[in-house]
């Protein structure tokens, strides 16, 4: 069970950013562990725990980073200082009466957007829990189709070369067979 979570990826949700301002802290908390839990029930990843990240955050991170650690180049630092292997950033943004959440699976090696999902909401918490659903299953959806594509590459590059090794194999063989007929006496 647990040799199935060497192969997960590292994973740690990050607060979510507020740039509507209309948000209490606690929404955001309660959204931000609300995605986190859809990610940890998906069985996809290892999702790092919050008490570890504020852990983190506390001691790695300079004092006054501590209060806000929204932008990105500070995720991924913190992100870095737990060894994930990817982040998730989500922020909150608002257009007329419309909100949008936006999330975005970071690679750390990369320092690149791997994945991204966006989903429109009302305002209201249960449209944002709904929102948080369908964001989560896109994650899921599209970071499968990547990981799938890449161990595919990567099976069939292990096939080229286990086929390549079988084939100077048999060549390998072949030639000492020869040099041991070539060398074969026979005795009268």
């Amino acid at each position: 069970l647990f040799a199935e979570d060497d192969d997960k990826l590292r994973l740690a949700v990050m607060e979510f950013e507020d740039r509507s301002g209309t948000l209490s802290k606690q929404v955001l908390s309660d959204a931000t562990e609300y995605l986190r839990g859809a990610l940890i029930s998906a069985n996809k990843y290892t999702v790092i725990a919050t008490e570890r990240q504020n852990q983190a955050m506390i001691k790695d991170m300079k004092k006054e980073s501590y209060k806000e650690c929204n932008d990105k180049n500070c995720q991924i630092q913190l992100g870095q200082a737990l060894s994930a292997d990817t982040i998730l950033r989500t922020t909150i943004t608002r257009l007329g009466q419309t909100f949008v959440i936006a999330s975005e699976l970071i690679d750390l090696a990369k320092e690149a957007t791997v994945v991204g999902a966006r989903e429109k909401y009302d305002g209201t918490e249960n449209s944002m829990s709904e929102a948080l659903d369908n964001i989560a299953e896109k994650v899921i959806a599209a970071y499968e189709s990547i990981y799938n594509s890449s161990d595919n590459s990567r099976r069939d590059n292990y096939e080229r070369e286990e086929n390549n090794n079988y084939s100077n194999t048999n060549n390998y063989s072949n030639s000492n067979s020869y040099s041991s007929n070539n060398n074969y006496q026979p005795v009268n």
